[in-house]
């Protein structure tokens, strides 16, 4: 029997505190590695149940490998000099590395090396700590991305203001010059022309805002027949891919926010074009439905407008028709997977549904439902030039010389006297003086956003204080602002959208003087 010496006693007390701490390391939720630095190529000599678990590499596969069997071609080369570094001079670090799993999945490893001296100071081992903080990672990058889109939305957002102020003094001047021409003319035609390519320029404007913030929809009764083609044409303009277009006579109305609609079929018939690089045929159609639970849609029962949009380009995997619609998630090298994302949003704000059906090889189709409109039927809408005139005085406030010109110009072709202010303080005195001396304004319109002064926001509760009767119109290029959204809730009677022409403020002005 071994007789008990100090030396048996230092030997069995460095083999139980040896055994508790494995146990403790087996313990860890964090995987564990521990290499020996004096062998080449310092292998492994230890790993724990969570290091399994987390890489799907077992003990027997791993002991005597080096840690390079968790490296691959998406590795930060840079980092992988950083740890050796680190090693070689014996000192602690942390990092967070691109590994790979035994399955090739890659993980974000967060990583912390610690090396482990003897009492002489003697390099003995490598202590590696991690944690799979992929999920992590994707949050960081994802907060990252919402970060930049609201960056872009801020700058999308001053764009779109700046851009249409200047469309606005383009279209009001083309609208006055044609109320100034004859009927039938050449240059009668070229006008229309320049003003359909300035609202198309405004559609252009409002899908960065609604790219960046997703916008509520600004609504109104419209009839799609011939907008479809006409959003759809201006997308196919220059491209090998032709468009053939099925859409019913009799199609129903719905009530949508136009711009946004342009933007879903622009958006679907460009996803198209990508689709069909050596040309092809795209075909959109628009049909009339009555939804039932017979067709198993999660929509309610009720009348519907179908739009298809079908190609026969490269299709979609299976295992990406489930995802194409979340933000960010794109298979094109230089897209942005925003383009879909926004699409599903804005269809899903007008209480509609989008479908996809794909077959790889063959072609994708999809499938829009927008709720038709409840409008009465017999109630036709306006016509497109219809002029509406008026009388009285109008109080304009905008801080763009230009808008404030072309605007009085229309107004007063339209027969209105107009009175003008680039301030709010100074609208809101003037506005006071007019109703004290009993002579007040019929109308009054107000920009949204004055450039380092009072807006139309605070302007309206100080207007309402004076007269609570105003018939104030809010105007902006903002078209996804709330209030031009909501304008009623917020005080004001009418609305009004940068750009606009002569026939729409109008026909605006016309609906609220009549209030």
């Amino acid at each position: 029997m071994l007789g008990t010496t100090k030396d048996n006693i230092v030997i069995m007390d460095t083999k139980m505190k040896l055994s508790v701490f494995y146990r403790a390391i087996e313990s860890l939720s964090k995987g564990v590695v521990i290499t020996d630095p004096n062998l080449p190529e310092n292998p492994i000599v230890y790993c724990n149940s969570a290091f399994e678990v987390i890489t799907g590499y077992t003990r027997h596969e791993v002991i005597g490998r080096t840690k390079q069997l968790l490296k691959g071609p998406g590795t930060d080369q840079r980092s992988a000099e950083f740890l050796r570094s680190a090693i070689s001079e014996g000192r602690n670090c942390e990092i967070v590395i691109l590994n790979y799993k035994k399955d090739g999945t890659p993980f974000w490893n967060d990583l912390s090396i610690s090396p482990v001296s003897d009492d002489n100071g003697n390099l003995t081992n490598i202590v590696a700590l991690f944690i799979d903080v992929t999920e992590r990672k994707k949050m960081e990058e994802e907060f990252l991305k919402s970060q930049k889109i609201e960056s872009v939305g801020v700058l999308a957002g001053g764009i779109a203001h700046d851009f249409n102020n200047l469309l606005t003094g383009i279209m009001g001047n083309i609208s006055v010059s044609m109320m100034h021409m004859n009927e039938q003319g050449e240059s009668l035609r070229v006008l229309k022309e320049a003003e359909k390519a300035c609202l198309m320029a405004k559609d252009l404007t409002r899908q960065l805002l609604t790219f960046s913030k997703g916008g509520a929809p600004l609504k109104k009764v419209i009839a799609l027949e011939s907008r479809i083609n006409e959003w759809a044409e201006f997308v196919l303009r220059g491209s090998n891919v032709r468009g053939e277009f099925h859409i019913t006579e009799d199609l129903w109305r719905t009530e949508a926010d136009e711009g946004q609609l342009s933007q879903v079929i622009q958006n679907l018939v460009l996803n198209a074009i990508q689709a069909m690089p050596g040309g092809g045929v795209i075909k959109i159609m628009a049909l009339n439905k009555l939804i039932s639970p017979v067709d198993s849609l999660p929509l309610k029962n009720g009348k519907y407008i179908q739009i298809t949009v079908e190609d026969n380009g490269s299709g979609i995997m299976e295992e990406h028709l489930t995802k194409i619609f979340d933000p960010y998630f794109t298979t094109k090298q230089a897209g942005s997977g925003l383009g879909l994302a926004t699409v599903y949003s804005i269809i899903d704000n007008h209480g509609g549904l989008i479908r996809v059906e794909s077959e790889l090889g063959t072609g994708t189709k999809f499938y829009i439902y927008l709720p038709a409109s409840e409008q009465e039927p017999g109630v036709e809408e306006e016509k497109p030039g219809e002029l509406k005139t008026g009388q009285g005085r109008v109080l304009i406030m905008d801080d763009n010389e230009t808008v404030r010109k072309v605007l009085g110009e229309m107004l007063s072709f339209l027969g209105y006297e107009t009175d003008f202010t680039g301030d709010g303080n100074q609208f809101i005195e003037l506005y006071r003086a007019a109703h004290l001396k009993g002579a007040p304004f019929e109308a009054a319109i107000l920009d949204l956003t004055i450039q380092g002064g009072m807006g139309g926001r605070e302007a309206i509760e100080m207007l309402l204080r004076i007269d609570p009767g105003a018939r104030a119109i809010v105007s902006s290029g903002f078209s996804n602002d709330p209030i031009m959204c909501d304008y009623e809730k917020y005080g004001f009677k009418g609305v009004i959208t940068k750009p606009y022409n002569i026939a729409s403020i109008s026909k605006t002005l016309y609906k609220v003087c009549k209030k």
